[in-house]
């Protein structure tokens, strides 16, 4: 898609969603004046019911996101979600001035389900019921065609909004808080700063993003548990899905039984054998079927192989736990970061190679992006690769550049970009810093570390607190098979391996065996 093409693309889908929006809002108000006139009036319940839930687009919250996301700049979209950019990482102070608004988005979505789509659904719920139970058909015209919906379409659409409930529901109940100082820009930290690098401020932005990601892990956090508030509320979820099934269930049946009535011909969802049906009688049946499981597996459970393993699952049970998933992690203690953050530099993990180093840390490329960042430390997105390298200046230019490793020396040949002058130099791979480079002859061989290297982030223990075995040990002993898996309750023990009875059956071993699997992956 061009730029200018695509341009007109994203101006007419905002032009088209804002006459969406002022065309919902008018049918709303029409519809809410013949319902007050009439309250009785089946046509106006339905045209009501319809046009709120499609009204919330113009609740003045939603608004505010819709219209920063199709609107507002990169700045402003990134604000929305709590994360406030700035040149670097020394100028965050600096951040708050492209705020939009410094109530969490996570709070901000909440508050729009509890004061306005929840109440609304529940509403239109309640309507349809009513439309059910006086077995109300309404029929229409329709690009010259004769189009009714009754009982049957009024199930699925009830079934439909159900499932809208428990999912707003859910929403609503759970602590999504995973916020630090008001942001997440400790995301972005983890993902954006090297974890030993020597620059204070960033060292220490790095440090706080990590201790902020083992508090939400730890069984001490608010995150992921279910608010006080809601938490009768969170424990009604399966009735509401049973009920959303069985709705469907009811709607499809209702269809098949009127398949022969005067509406048949006319129905929005036309059940037929024939060519002119949209779905056959057999096919219908067989939905209804899988729905009856459906309902079964809400109420009971069901039981799944994964990996050769047949595990017992009891959905209704997840909604017991309301105090956080954190409770049923294996027994583990975070390591301090100042511990583990310079492993990068420990010679003990280094490994060598003259070749090209893929999956793995380059050391020597590491080393040199470090230096060149001391020298020019305002550089912004530098980055150092095999033959060359870039850089974006301040008003946005991207800057590539040539790069020579020669003799463990790395020479930088900027020719375009306006900090030639301050980096194109000749630096040495090797100095108190440590030995990124070794020659053996004519040969260079960089250091390098592999990307399964894993640094001490933990250890797990034992129910009383023991360490059992940290966790890059615990890696490297998988790496090498030197773990058996009978063997795996001697480093990992969970509170409770069925989770409150979501897994019924389970037991230490095969818990502690799938937790390596979705871990490491099958066959480690």
């Amino acid at each position: 898609m061009n730029m200018v093409y695509s341009s007109e693309f994203a101006l007419k889908t905002v032009e088209n969603y804002k006459n969406f929006q002022s065309e919902i809002a008018n049918a709303t108000e029409l519809f809410s004046s013949a319902l007050e006139s009439q309250p009785g009036n089946c046509e106006a319940q339905l045209g009501y019911a319809l046009a709120t839930v499609a009204n919330l687009v113009n609740d003045p919250e939603v608004k505010v996101i819709t219209d920063s996301l199709l609107l507002g700049s990169t700045e402003q979209k990134f604000a929305l979600v709590n994360i406030y950019q700035a040149e670097n990482y020394a100028s965050e102070v600096m951040q708050s001035a492209i705020q939009v608004d410094s109530t969490l988005i996570t709070d901000r979505i909440q508050g729009i389900i509890e004061s306005n789509a929840l109440p609304t659904v529940q509403q239109s719920l309640k309507i349809f019921k009513n439309l059910i139970d006086n077995d109300f058909y309404y029929v229409y015209e329709a690009d010259g065609n004769t189009l009714s919906l009754g009982k049957g379409e009024f199930q699925l659409t009830a079934g439909a909004l159900q499932a809208t409930e428990a999912a707003l529901t859910l929403l609503a109940s759970y602590n999504l808080d995973a916020s630090l100082n008001g942001s997440y820009n400790w995301i972005v930290h983890l993902a954006e700063i090297e974890p030993d690098s020597t620059q204070a401020e960033e060292y220490q932005l790095y440090k706080d993003a990590v201790n902020q990601a083992y508090h939400l892990l730890s069984d001490s956090a608010s995150f992921l548990t279910v608010k006080d508030a809601w938490k009768t509320k969170y424990s009604s979820i399966p009735d509401m899905l049973d009920s959303a099934v069985g709705n469907v269930k009811n709607g499809l049946q209702t269809l098949l039984d009127s398949a022969s009535s005067k509406y048949a011909t006319s129905a929005v969802i036309a059940i037929s054998d024939g060519e002119m049906g949209d779905i056959s009688t057999e096919n219908v049946k067989k939905v209804i079927n899988v729905l009856d499981s459906v309902q079964q597996v809400i109420r009971t459970s069901i039981t799944v192989e994964f990996n050769e393993i047949e595990i017992k699952i009891c959905p209704k049970k997840f909604f017991s736990i309301t105090d956080g998933i954190q409770d049923f992690f294996p027994y583990y203690k975070s390591i301090d970061y100042s511990e583990w953050s310079h492993f990068l530099s420990d010679t003990a993990y280094y490994e060598w190679s003259s070749d090209d180093i893929s999956e793995s840390i380059n050391l020597a490329e590491k080393y040199a992006k470090q230096i060149v960042k001391e020298k020019v430390p305002f550089i912004d997105n530098l980055y150092i690769g095999k033959s060359s390298g870039h850089y974006i200046t301040t008003d946005g230019r991207y800057i590539s550049f040539e790069i020579s490793w020669e003799n463990c020396s790395v020479t930088i040949n900027d020719t375009t970009g306006p900090l030639a002058e301050m980096i194109n130099d000749t630096y040495s791979l090797n100095s108190e810093s440590g030995t990124f480079c070794r020659m053996t002859g004519k040969n260079q061989f960089f250091a390098y570390i592999p990307y399964n290297l894993m640094p001490d982030l933990f250890y797990f223990t034992d129910a009383e607190g023991k360490k059992t075995i940290s966790l890059a040990n615990f890696h490297k002993e998988l790496q090498y098979n030197k773990i058996n898996p009978e063997d795996l309750t001697d480093y990992i023990v969970f509170p409770d391996p069925t989770f409150n009875g979501v897994f019924p059956n389970m037991d230490q071993k095969t818990m502690a065996y799938l937790f390596v699997i979705l871990m490491y992956g099958a066959g480690k």
